[in-house]
């Protein structure tokens, strides 16, 4: 049997992609900005993948990175209506929409959400 040998960056990139993955299956069960999610997830890859001790740390740290960049993006899209009483709210992982009442969102958010208004067609 001819195994072909793994290349070293296709290793990296599968087992940062296996720690983004626990990230993202297990970050409800901790706190923000817990540590424990992060030693779990490098006891993850050392003891059910076997990677070595000095990459484990490295690629989760890495895969946490990209855990944070992706969750930057907007969650919350504001679509704008006629109706000056209520506003459209959209959740953009979720695709939920919500008619919310004016009078009930603060000033700053209308402000912020407006300057970023998805025209409603």
């Amino acid at each position: 049997m001819n195994e072909q040998p793994i290349a070293l960056n296709d290793y990296r990139s599968t087992m940062q992609h296996a720690a983004l993955c626990f990230l993202q299956n297990h970050q409800a069960e901790h706190l923000s900005g817990d540590t424990k999610l992060t030693d779990r997830a490098v006891q993850h890859l050392i003891q059910v993948l076997d990677v070595p001790v000095f990459l484990a740390a490295e690629l989760v740290q890495q895969a946490l990175d990209q855990l944070h960049k992706s969750s930057k993006a907007q969650r919350i899209a504001i679509t704008a209506r006629m109706d000056a009483l209520s506003v459209l709210i959209t959740d953009n992982l979720t695709g939920d929409v919500a008619l919310i009442p004016r009078r009930i969102l603060p000033e700053r958010f209308l402000a912020v959400a407006y300057s970023h208004v998805t025209p409603n067609h």
